[in-house]
């Protein structure tokens, strides 16, 4: 039997679950939800919540994972062996977690398209300037034809390189390079 895969380290194991946790999500629109739900009572709540909710998922998931050795569906197959249905909750999790991810591959695609035209100098290259002509400007970005289709893909094809390097060689070496910079930001 194959060994099963592991972090090298407990800061890289503590790098891709943050990233994970926190990700693309909380810099594209947490800003603005802070901002238009109360700033720092938004904060206080959102906080109370990752302690009352988000840590415990988490540590159960982590457990469920160590003790099961196995995907979603196949620990929940497990851990209920005389209630035959429960994998199904194992399957409905891995779903859920592939339909956020194309979600997610659409928006970094956004996200590396407006970087990309940072860097060229084209995201305020309108005559006018000011949120308007930014909005604009990416709002044509994101209902053109085929530069949101390529920059998706870019992205896909980035992270199936990392995965396909492995735990340690791909996920937490990213990790490790890219929370310092997403801290940063």
């Amino acid at each position: 039997m194959a060994s099963t895969p592991k972090f090298a380290s407990k800061i890289g194991l503590i790098a891709a679950t943050v990233g994970s946790a926190v990700g693309l999500g909380n810099v594209w629109r947490f800003p603005a939800e802070v901002q238009s739900n109360g700033g720092a009572a938004f904060l206080l709540i959102y906080i109370i919540c990752i302690f009352l909710l988000g840590i415990p998922v988490m540590t159960a998931e982590f457990a469920l994972g160590r003790g099961g050795e196995s995907d979603a569906a196949g620990v929940y197959a497990r851990v209920t062996p005389e209630r035959k249905g429960w994998w199904l909750a194992g399957v409905l999790a891995i779903t859920a977690s592939y339909l956020i991810l194309s979600f997610y591959m659409v928006v970094s695609g956004w996200t590396f398209e407006y970087l990309v035209q940072s860097i060229t100098g084209d995201l305020y290259s309108s005559p006018s300037i000011g949120e308007e002509a930014f909005k604009e400007r990416m709002g044509s970005y994101i209902t053109g034809t085929y530069r949101p289709i390529v920059m998706t893909v870019i992205m896909i094809a980035a992270n199936i390189y990392v995965l396909l390097r492995g735990v340690q060689a791909g996920i937490e070496k990213m990790s490790n390079v890219m929370m310092p910079v997403l801290f940063l930001l």
